[in-house]
Order: C-alpha cells, then sequence, then structure tokens
C-alpha cells in the first residue's frame, strides 16, 4: 500500500478517535491500531510508524478518559447497558458453544496480548478453522489476581471475597491468590444451571505440567468442557523484568511477538492441541489481561499497607498527582474488596507506572521499558523470579557456600540429586592443608522452592540437616534460607527448628535467616532471623527489628521532631522512614553470583543498613532535606 493510501487510512483512524466511540467502536479501533502496527513492521517506514505510534498515543489518551466516564457505570446495578466483561466472559463467550457430545477446549493463556494472538494465529490456523475472533473488556486491575478468577467465578472481586471469604486472598495477604480457580469454576457452573456437564480444569505452570497436558489430552475427550490454564506468558513478561539476557531478545513489541510465537510453536501446548487437531472438539481461546511496555514514571507516597504493584496500588492515606491515575475512594464502585478501612485503589493510566518516592530514580531505571499489567491501557486486551511457589527461570535452584578463607561454591540442585553431600566433600578437599580440619562451611545460602515446614532438599528435615552438618561447620555460621516461607510461625517454622538443631554445633555464633513471605527473593524484605550466641537458645527478630534502628523503635519523640521541623503528620513520617528502610535492605544485601548473575540478597551486610538508616534519618543533614522533597505538598497545577 502506498504513503497516501496509508495517510488515509490514518485519518478515517483519526475521525473515528475523536467521534466519541462507544465500547463497540472502540474494540474496532483498537483491532484496527494493531493491524496497522503489524503492518508497518512489514514496511519498514519510519515515517508511517511515527504517524501510527502518535495515532496509537492518542487512543490511549481518549481511551483512558472514556474508561474513567463509563467504568463505574457499567457495574452499577442501575446501568444499562455495559460490555462483556471478565465476570461474564464464561457465560456469553464460552458456554454458548458447549454442545453434548462435542468436547469443548476453553484455553486461557495468561497475559496474553491482541498483538500476540495475531503472532501466533498462522500457526493455530495450521492444525483448526477459526471461525470467529472477539473482544471484552478486562476489569480493573488488569492483574491475574483480579482478572482471572473473575473471570472462573463469573462474579467481581467483592462477590467472590463475600462469597468465598475463605479462598480469596486479598494483594496484601500471605498465600497463592489463584489457587481456587476450579472451584470458582464449578460453583459458577452450578449457578448458570450447567451442573450437570462432565468437565475437567488443568493448570500448566511448567514445563513438566505442559509434558503430562501432551500425554493426558486424549483422555478428555470424553469430557464436555475442558479448561486449560497456560501460565508461560506471564512468566515471559516478569521474566524480561529481571533478565537482561530476555530485555534485549524482547526489547520492543515486535520482538516481544516474536518470541511468543517462537515459544507457541515449539511449546508443549502446541504439541498437544496438535494431537486433537483431527479430531471433533471445539476450541475458545482466550486471556484474562495484556501487558504494555511502561514509559512514564509517577510519584505516589502511601503508608507502609500500600501495595507494591507498579500499575495499580491500593491503600489508606495514597497521595497521588489526580490526573495521573483513575482513582475509587470507594472500592466497591469498581467492584473490588475493600481490604482495610479507608482502602482506596488508583489505576495507572497509557504507558505510565507507579513508584514510591524512596530510591525514586533507581526504580524509575530499574522498571522503565518493562512489560507490566494492572492499569488502564487500550493495548491491554506482574529480580528474577524468586524461588516462589511459580518457580524460577532465571535460576532454578542453587545452594552457595562459603569456607573457610573466603573460597565461595556454587552447587546445582538437579531433581534427586543430594547437594549436601557435595558442599561436605568439596569442604573437605578445601580443608585438606588448612588449619580447623573439616570444619569448614562458614555460610550456606540456598535458592529454592521452601515452605512452611521445608525446603526441596533431600535431607531437608532440619534435624537429617543439622546432623548432616555436625563437624564441618566453623565455630561462626550463617544459614540463608532464600526460600519463600521458611521463617513463618517464628520458633516453629523450618528456619526455626534448624536454628535449634544446629545451635550445639556452633560454640560461638550462629544465624539462621528465612523469608515469612512468598515473594521474589532478591526483593524480598519479610525475612525473619534466628541467632544464637555462645550456645544459647536462638532469639528470633524480624528483618525490620534488625535494620531499623533502636531510636525509631524505642523513641517515638526523633519521630516528632522530625514531623515537628517539617511540618507533616508523625504517621506519614513514620511510614515513610519505614518504607525507606526496606528499600535499602532490599538494595544492600549482600552480593551472590550465582550462574554469573550477581543476585542483590539480604542478611550479609545488616550493619550497613542500619548505618544507612542512620546517616539519613537520625542525623540532622539529609535524612529532614530528603522528607521535606518527598512529602512536601506538590503545587497546584492549572
Amino acid at each position: 500500500m502506498c504513503s497516501s493510501d496509508l495517510q488515509q487510512q490514518f485519518r478515517h483512524l483519526f475521525t473515528a478517535l475523536n467521534s466519541s466511540p462507544d465500547y463497540n467502536e472502540w474494540m474496532d479501533i483498537y483491532k484496527k491500531l494493531i493491524y496497522w502496527e503489524l503492518e508497518m513492521q512489514k514496511s519498514g517506514s519510519p515515517e508511517m510508524q511515527e504517524v501510527l505510534q502518535s495515532q496509537k498515543s492518542e487512543a490511549n489518551t481518549e481511551f483512558f478518559k472514556f474508561i474513567s466516564r463509563n467504568y463505574a457505570n457499567w457495574l452499577s446495578p442501575k446501568g444499562k447497558e455495559c460490555p462483556v466483561m471478565s465476570h461474564t466472559m464464561f457465560q456469553f463467550k464460552v458456554l454458548p458453544h458447549v454442545e453434548k457430545g462435542t468436547p469443548l477446549f476453553f484455553i486461557l493463556i495468561d497475559n496474553l496480548r491482541f498483538d500476540q494472538w495475531k503472532a501466533i494465529q498462522p500457526i493455530f490456523a495450521e492444525s483448526f478453522r477459526i471461525l470467529e475472533e472477539d473482544s471484552f473488556y478486562a476489569i480493573l486491575p488488569t492483574a491475574t489476581q483480579y482478572a482471572r478468577n473473575a473471570i472462573f467465578a463469573g462474579m467481581m472481586p467483592m462477590e467472590i471475597e463475600k462469597k468465598f471469604p475463605v479462598q480469596w486472598k486479598n494483594d496484601d495477604e500471605e498465600g497463592g491468590k489463584n489457587l481456587h480457580e476450579e472451584e470458582f469454576f464449578r460453583a459458577q457452573l452450578q449457578r448458570l444451571g450447567r451442573g450437570d456437564l462432565k468437565v475437567s480444569y488443568t493448570k500448566v505452570v511448567n514445563n513438566q505440567a505442559g509434558l503430562d497436558l501432551v500425554n493426558n489430552i486424549h483422555n478428555m475427550m470424553n469430557n464436555d468442557l475442558n479448561v486449560i490454564v497456560y501460565n508461560f506468558v506471564d512468566m515471559l513478561s516478569h521474566a524480561r523484568t529481571e533478565m537482561e539476557v530476555l530485555k534485549e531478545l524482547a526489547g520492543d513489541e515486535m520482538s516481544y511477538r516474536s518470541i511468543t510465537a517462537s515459544w507457541f510453536e515449539h511449546s508443549p501446548l502446541h504439541q498437544a492441541l496438535k494431537r486433537i487437531a483431527d479430531k471433533k472438539i471445539r476450541m475458545v481461546l482466550a486471556t484474562d489481561h495484556g501487558s504494555v511496555r511502561v514509559k512514564t514514571p509517577c510519584k505516589v507516597v502511601g503508608d507502609k499497607q500500600t501495595t507494591t504493584n507498579l500499575r495499580y496500588k491500593h491503600g489508606r492515606n495514597l497521595n497521588y498527582e489526580p490526573k495521573e491515575v483513575l482513582a475509587f475512594r470507594d472500592p466497591r464502585e469498581a467492584g473490588l474488596p475493600v481490604p482495610t478501612i479507608n482502602s482506596s485503589y488508583i489505576f495507572a493510566r497509557e504507558d505510565n507506572f507507579l513508584c514510591y518516592p524512596n530510591n525514586y530514580n533507581y526504580y524509575v531505571n530499574y522498571y522503565r521499558n518493562t512489560f507490566q499489567h494492572g492499569g488502564i491501557l487500550y493495548a491491554t486486551n506482574r529480580g528474577c523470579y524468586g524461588l516462589n511457589d511459580r518457580g524460577n527461570p532465571t535460576f532454578g535452584k542453587a545452594l552457595v557456600f562459603k569456607l573457610q578463607a573466603d573460597h565461595t561454591a556454587l552447587v546445582d540442585v538437579p531433581g534427586g540429586e543430594d547437594p549436601v553431600t557435595t558442599m561436605i566433600r568439596m569442604s573437605r578437599e578445601h580443608a585438606q592443608g588448612n588449619p580447623g580440619g573439616e570444619a569448614n562451611i562458614a555460610s550456606i545460602a540456598i535458592f529454592m522452592h521452601g515452605v512452611p515446614s521445608g525446603i526441596e532438599l533431600p535431607h531437608s528435615r532440619a534435624s537429617t540437616f543439622a546432623g548432616l552438618l555436625a563437624g564441618h561447620v566453623r565455630p561462626r555460621l550463617d544459614i540463608l534460607l532464600y526460600c519463600c516461607l521458611t521463617a513463618r510461625g517464628g520458633p516453629g517454622s523450618y528456619a526455626g527448628q534448624l536454628a535449634a538443631a544446629m545451635r550445639p554445633h556452633c560454640a560461638e555464633w550462629m544465624r539462621v535467616f528465612g523469608h515469612t513471605t512468598a515473594s521474589t527473593y532478591s526483593t524480598n524484605t519479610a525475612g525473619y532471623e534466628f541467632v544464637s550466641e555462645n550456645g544459647a537458645e536462638p532469639v528470633g527478630r524480624t528483618n525490620r527489628e534488625v535494620c531499623l534502628p533502636d531510636p525509631f523503635l524505642l523513641h517515638p519523640l526523633e519521630v516528632t521532631r522530625i514531623a515537628t521541623a517539617i511540618g507533616q503528620p508523625e504517621a506519614l513520617v513514620s511510614s515513610h522512614i519505614i518504607d525507606a528502610a526496606d528499600s535499602w535492605m532490599q538494595g544492600r544485601g549482600g552480593r551472590t553470583n550465582v550462574r554469573g548473575q550477581a543476585c542483590y540478597t539480604i542478611g550479609y551486610r545488616r550493619e550497613e543498613v542500619k548505618q544507612a538508616v542512620k546517616d539519613a534519618w537520625i542525623l540532622p543533614s539529609g535524612g529532614e532535606q530528603s522528607l521535606r522533597a518527598a512529602l512536601a505538598p506538590r503545587p497546584h497545577r492549572p
């Protein structure tokens, strides 16, 4: 197509954008924008690409206004007309295709953007006839725990929490957020009068589960409805944030689409679908939300209960620029739970992302140009992963230990093998000819899955592990468990039990550190350590108790002094100091190289963290100035 024809098409798009489109027209405009984006990819015309990007930017601006005006009305009981959304998608877009005698496969690929679908569509078309392509509106936040649960429950999150108070988890609550989708899904079928259907539910979160799907998909042919949830694209989006290699491979939307297409072509999902391609089946492919490459930071100030999401936040006392977000002071207007009294939600617009003032420049540089979700964008249909319940595509499982004379070694942990034995053997070899004999292990850092009761090592039972290490550890020993939840439960947790079991083997000083939450290990500051000195019973302390200086824990007059000096509420000052300390704990941890990549972990350099807090907040020189700048009222913007 020649340049004049393209310009004419863009003029049509411009006219459509400025004609107050309704929700159906917005969906058509978006499809056209994606179509031309893919065409521009082929043409390589910089001028036309610039025009298209300008049109996309304008569309995002206008779409944000459209959502701001209409979203609450769509969810209101008095609302007259609304589009199909996450919580009604299953009822209106999936169930109508269920037909006795013909199995229906409902495949939900988490975080699949529309342009990514267009990238894999030709591969689908090799085996299947595509009959229809339709759209729906994802609910806010455009995040898995909200949108995907809404799809399977057939309800907004506020209703899910009301009907399933035990199963629903808010952002700030510990535990998996999408563990009960099958239960929600079966309850929805009962509510819609389709409880008679023979159904299956399969969630694929790792390669082994994908291979199991390939082997078992023939068994699903006897069901009326088969649900398959595939997490890889969402994992790819998050991993790209942390992995430099993926940032290079998926530097922009075009390369992101290319990686998605390559993954799907060689994925177990594609293999499984090809096995039933010659059968009489129906298939519905969908997603729960998409993502956007964020570019524009926006400052948000909140208290310590504010969530950390980059595209949405909820909490009390949120301080933000109103023009930069869509805010719901009453979450119920958006169909959302109310986690705490006076909680409000804010959602980022366009390509914005939300950052705290603490370490602002660091986080802006770190997250800019990453793919995020949760906010409002027209292009939407979240370290490496820590070793949490979602797996770790970056490092896998590893054990890092330090021997006497500062010798550090890495042992990979393949399934079924025993790295503890390897560690002890290497310590013996290193100790040959050195003073101290075999008592040579000074610190151990373990990176792998964890639960409150244990980790994935073959001999992980606390008493067994301690018995294996007996006679091989130095009088002063660090054991750092970068494993989810291993310190939850205090002395009764795995970390607490291990500390008690190791105490007889460490004559001078011993520490066992673990995480109390499930999160990325390189940024997880929710930790707990058990310390034993001179053989005494281990004493447990949280990271915050270790790293926040005593004056702020024991002498609130210091907070009062600073709050008075800068004219801000004490609660806000205290919250800001705590958030800053948390941020420093993330950035000033020990540096461990795992497979050539630097992992900044928590627990090695705690004294430096404490000193940094003292220097910045207790001494009048820097702390007050920083607080003044961070908490000063914003000037009015006309």
